[in-house]
């Protein structure tokens, strides 16, 4: 029988902040797409699951350890659905890789872009992108001032 070995703390951190992370950033990203195209803003959004847009801003400043409810809310706020599996880590991740790439990452609370696999980069910059273009009357639903 083979003996079962408890995972290191550092190795739970580590991937509680990669998936909380990737789902902000999946999140973030759809939220922008649908501000660039369809004009929502954190407002209607707010209204939409019954919060007000400071506590929309909040959730979207930065990668934070969002209850799945709360994920779930801002998703059907947006019309919007995330597809979800799960499969052994080994073929979502090359674990060895991936511990090297986020050594440094792992300690910071967000992603620093160009520091992480393609697909995430992409996903990250794509995000970032949308969302510091936007300007702030598409973002937060307020007249431009000055």
């Amino acid at each position: 029988m083979q003996s079962i070995s408890t995972i290191s703390k550092g190795d739970l951190v580590f991937y509680r902040r990669l998936r909380r992370n990737l789902v902000f950033s999946e999140v973030l990203a759809y939220f922008a797409s649908m501000a660039a195209c369809h004009g929502l803003t954190k407002r209607q959004l707010g209204k939409r699951i019954g919060k007000d847009a400071a506590q929309i801003t909040r959730w979207f400043s930065e990668p934070s350890n969002l209850c799945l409810d709360t994920v779930s809310d801002l998703l059907t706020g947006m019309e919007a659905e995330m597809e979800f599996r799960v499969v052994p880590a080994g073929e979502q991740y090359a674990a060895d890789d991936l511990m090297k790439e986020f050594a440094d990452w792992a300690a910071e609370p967000t992603f620093p872009i160009g520091r992480h696999p393609e697909s995430v980069t992409q996903t990250s910059e794509t995000a970032t992108s949308m969302w510091t273009d936007l300007p702030r009357d598409k973002v937060y639903g307020e007249q431009a001032t000055g």
